[in-house]
């Protein structure tokens, strides 16, 4: 009898397992037919959205920045503008413009020393402006020298004419006693102020009567330069 049961029991459950199986299926199919619905209407309500074109590979890969063109410094000072004359440290734009119109009127610089000739310029903004710039084909500095036809011709000297003796005592005069060698002013004026003490020489040898000459001086200097003519001219000393 209880195995009865329990077949009848099986047979149950088996029955009601086929029959919820059967209604769940159109049930879950209903389902997904209503949320998909759903999903269209909303879809068909809201605002259609902008197509986003798509970017290719070439796009999206960052393009490499492009090499800034190379500009040379100019250092060439009769081509440079007044812009790069100004990157020198002390030169403003005055000076700028000073310098190009200089370089404008000498049709370009060919020494740097004609820089100096500006008025602002000295050695130590020349020298900071050189180090910048360069003058192709600069000339040397010019040297100061003098060629013999330019050098200024020197007047020659007034050189009194050499006086040649002997001379007469009584008539000798200071010029001529000083051309003696060894002779002094104070010695010569010796012999004229005895000359006019004794009025005249009558011989060589009263020379001695001067204390500025010694016996050897008369005897070796003297007697070659000085004589006593035999008659004196006393018209020449009265």
């Amino acid at each position: 009898m209880r195995e009865r049961f329990a077949d009848i029991l099986l047979c149950a459950v088996a029955l009601l397992t086929a029959c919820a199986a059967a209604f769940a299926v159109p049930n879950r199919q209903g389902i997904r037919q209503n949320v998909r619905t759903f999903a269209i209407e909303e879809r068909s309500d809201s605002a259609p959205e902008p197509a986003v074109p798509e970017k290719s590979a070439a796009a999206i890969s960052p393009e490499p920045d492009e090499p800034e063109e190379f500009v040379p410094v100019n250092r060439n000072l009769n081509t440079a503008t007044e812009s790069e004359l100004m990157r020198v440290p002390g030169i403003g734009s005055v000076l700028a413009k000073e310098i190009t119109d200089l370089r404008a009127r000498s049709g370009g610089f060919r020494r740097r020393a004609e820089l100096l000739a500006i008025r602002g310029i000295g050695e130590a903004r020349l020298n900071a402006l050189m180090a910048e710039f360069e003058i192709p084909g600069e000339l040397p500095p010019e040297v100061q020298s003098t060629s013999p036809a330019e050098a200024p011709q020197k007047e020659p000297a007034q050189q009194t004419p050499a006086l040649k003796g002997p001379f007469d005592l009584n008539s000798v005069t200071r010029e001529e006693l000083l051309a003696i060698p060894g002779m002094s002013e104070k010695k010569a004026d010796a012999v004229l102020e005895l000359r006019e003490k004794i009025r005249y020489f009558s011989n060589f040898y009263e020379l001695t009567l001067v204390d500025a000459f010694s016996g050897a001086y008369i005897e070796h200097v003297l007697s070659d330069w000085l004589y006593v003519a035999d008659e004196p001219d006393e018209s020449a000393h009265p």
